[in-house]
């Protein structure tokens, strides 16, 4: 067993560390209407040739990167559907870690397809088998969809204007609000929990972010196969920028 020692002695085994972050690259989907991850080969630098400075036939490269703040996995700040809310770099260790609880949803996407809609039977099925989703816990929402982050946002998302990906419906929602409304966040393997087939949009981020005041993460990869119904510890890593409304992350469950 391959173990990793703390400042305290404590041995941490990283064979039960999972990670559930995407690959960023410029074949990984977004949601529309915003650009892809981009590397601008014109401003990246791959060389040793530096004629007339110390650092001539010293081998360097950096490389000049473009993106959106949500792209790839990454948590969604209150800030992002709420004026003045907290944005990533108030985000305290408390916020970003927690148990999982993780809705297993694949079979029900595998008979209806990509735009099936999560309701409030879905929670209450799990939740008779599973007991109630506990306070502080992270509700991830496990249908699959992950295996189409990159093949392009036309099949992953809503690249030609149809939400195609599973989502939660009204009757989801209002069951969170009654029975859950305690979670310390909500993640999703797929590109939005929102299916933005109601009006007003977004009522999910409004919710989660503004309402509530907590996080949402979204492009979880295939790995929320390997984690437990219950049992599993979430811990998030985002990249510390100022005032962003979201921000990649390193997503990393402990597998008990």
């Amino acid at each position: 067993t391959q173990s990793t020692w703390g400042s305290s002695g404590t041995a941490y085994d990283i064979n039960k560390w999972v990670l559930l972050s995407h690959e960023i690259s410029e074949e990984a989907s977004v949601h529309m209407p915003f650009t892809r991850f981009k590397i601008d080969f014109n401003k990246s630098v791959a060389s040793s040739d530096f004629p007339g400075t110390p650092f001539d036939g010293v081998y360097g490269a950096w490389r000049y990167m473009e993106f959106f703040e949500h792209t790839g996995t990454h948590i969604d700040a209150p800030n992002h559907f709420s004026k003045g809310g907290r944005h990533v770099t108030n985000l305290e260790f408390r916020d970003l870690t927690g148990p999982a609880v993780v809705v297993d949803l694949r079979k029900k996407v595998a008979k209806y397809g990509g735009a099936t809609e999560i309701t409030a039977e879905d929670f209450d099925e799990f939740v008779k088998v599973h007991g109630p989703i506990a306070p502080g816990s992270f509700l991830l929402l496990h249908s699959g969809w992950h295996r189409h982050f990159y093949e392009g946002e036309e099949k992953y998302g809503n690249g030609d204007g149809k939400v195609k990906f599973p989502c939660l419906s009204l009757s989801g929602l209002n069951w969170i609000k009654k029975h859950a409304s305690h979670i310390k966040g909500l993640g999703t393997d797929g590109p939005d929990p929102d299916c933005q087939t109601y009006v007003p949009f977004f009522q999910v981020h409004q919710y989660i972010l503004r309402d509530l005041d907590r996080i949402i993460i979204e492009n979880l990869n295939e790995n929320i196969a390997k984690l437990p119904t219950k049992g599993a510890t979430l811990m998030i890593f985002p990249m510390n920028v100022k005032g962003a409304t979201g921000v990649p992350s390193q997503v990393i469950a402990v597998v008990e």
